[in-house]
């Protein structure tokens, strides 16, 4: 009887050995690095977050979602290299990332999706590798204290000295009253105006909406800078609409806070959607068509509307109609 097994070894080596080449080839056409200046920081420090993109030329990058994908940090300034060549004509796409929390604990930087098209179209995807970063509180140390020096004996006072020092406390204290009396009725105080009452968080929320509508800032190609005021808006207005302090936090913060909050799940999911999708446009330099801008500006004017007290709307539609009735 013939044994196949000594036929069957070599032709099982070449296909394994061709396969590892096929799979060295493919992540030879694209490679991410990925890294940060500091592993360990104080609450508020800034981290500087540089990722990058090194790729054949037959390689079609996609947009980077990132803003929504750095975790429990916020991305305060980027930069974005030229496209360079590296010494084996591959192309090195650079990009710098200052981020920074303000929370204490030890967060990780997730593996980030990069998407790209290989020469035949079809779409592939790389990770880049996680990274963790300690965030501590700021505790002061034993040398923040040596400039603190006890407090010196009392000085004392001769008691021949004791009256005349009185009489002068005394005297300077009458002098003191009679200036002041006289200075105020020469100059009396003027009378305070009331003070309005502060405008409603809705009516501030959808007039700034209606001012950032009106703006030339799309028409001009400002488009960053249009989100920039449109995520600031409605996050001012879940700041003084609810428990929460949403201007000074990220994405993140804000989702992790709703949820603790027990917001309704429709005003969640809204607020987060609407949220994750300016990031992208501020920090990851995606460029929205026109339907999702309306889309985006109709989701912020939404979460106004749909979150105004019962009582407010009835009192709006009463002034509506004593206006009316004015008018006629």
């Amino acid at each position: 009887m013939i044994s196949l097994g000594k036929y069957l070894v070599v032709p099982a080596s070449i296909l394994w050995l061709l396969s590892g080449i096929g799979l060295y080839a493919e992540e030879e056409l694209i490679r991410v690095n990925s890294m940060v200046d500091k592993s360990t920081i104080t609450i508020g420090d800034r981290v500087l977050y540089t990722l990058e993109i090194i790729h054949e030329s037959s390689i079609e990058l996609l947009p980077l979602n990132l803003g929504a994908n750095l975790g429990a940090f916020e991305v305060k300034d980027y930069k974005t290299y030229p496209e360079k060549k590296s010494k084996r004509g591959q192309i090195v796409n650079k990009s710098e990332y200052v981020i920074t929390t303000f929370t204490t604990g030890e967060y990780v930087i997730p593996p980030l999706e990069i998407g790209y098209l290989t020469a035949d179209s079809v779409e592939h995807s790389i990770k880049s590798e996680p990274l963790t970063i300690m965030v501590e509180s700021v505790v002061a140390t034993a040398e923040d204290t040596t400039d603190i020096r006890g407090l010196k004996p009392q000085a004392s006072v001769p008691a021949g000295y004791l009256p005349y020092i009185i009489i002068a406390a005394v005297l300077l204290l009458l002098g003191g009253g009679i200036w002041y009396w006289r200075y105020r009725k020469l100059h009396p105080k003027p009378k305070e105006e009331e003070a309005e009452p502060p405008i409603p968080p809705w009516e501030e929320a959808l007039l700034a909406l209606s001012e950032l509508e009106s703006s030339d800032l799309l028409a001009t190609g400002q488009v960053k800078f249009y989100y920039l005021r449109l995520s600031e808006i409605v996050k001012r207005y879940l700041e003084r609409r609810f428990p929460i302090a949403a201007v000074d936090m990220t994405t993140y913060e804000i989702k992790q806070n709703m949820r603790k909050a027990r917001f309704e799940s429709w005003l969640y999911e809204r607020s987060r959607d609407f949220l994750e999708s300016a990031d992208l446009v501020k920090f990851a330099k995606y460029i929205p068509s026109s339907e999702e801008i309306e889309n985006d500006f109709a989701s912020a004017r939404y979460i106004v509307e749909e979150t105004i007290p019962t009582v407010a709307v009835e009192e709006a539609a009463v002034r509506v109609e004593e206006t009316e009735t004015t008018a006629l």
